[in-house]
C-alpha cells in the first residue's frame, strides 16, 4: 500500500470515528421536540442520521483497506474491519429489535 493509500484510509478512519461518536453525543444534548408520540423523535432522527453518514463511510474505509497479505499492512487490514463490524452489528441489533417488536 502507498503512503498515500494509508493516509487516505487513515484520513476516512477519523472522520467515521468523529461521525460514529457525534451519533451517541448530539442526540444527547439535544433537547427533544414535539409533543405527544412524537416528542423526542428527533433524537432518533439525529442518531440514525450520523449513523448512516458513518456507515457510508465504513464501506468507503472496507474499498480503501488493503488487500494482500504484507505483515507491514495487517493493522491497516484489521483498522479497516472495525468500522464495517460496528456497522454490521447496529444493523443486526435493530433488526432484532424491530423482528421482536413485531413478533410480540
Amino acid at each position: 500500500m502507498t503512503r498515500g493509500a494509508a493516509i487516505a484510509l487513515i484520513a476516512t478512519w477519523i472522520f467515521w470515528a468523529i461521525a460514529w461518536a457525534a451519533s451517541f453525543v448530539i442526540p444527547m444534548n439535544t433537547p427533544p421536540q414535539g409533543d405527544g408520540f412524537t416528542r423526542g423523535s428527533n433524537r432518533i432522527e439525529i442518531f440514525l442520521a450520523l449513523q448512516a453518514l458513518a456507515a457510508i463511510l465504513a464501506i468507503g474505509i472496507y474499498a480503501l483497506r488493503p488487500k494482500g497479505s504484507d505483515r507491514s499492512d495487517r493493522w491497516l487490514r484489521r483498522l479497516g474491519l472495525i468500522p464495517i463490524l460496528l456497522a454490521g452489528g447496529l444493523i443486526a441489533i435493530l433488526l432484532l429489535f424491530i423482528g421482536s417488536a413485531l413478533l410480540g
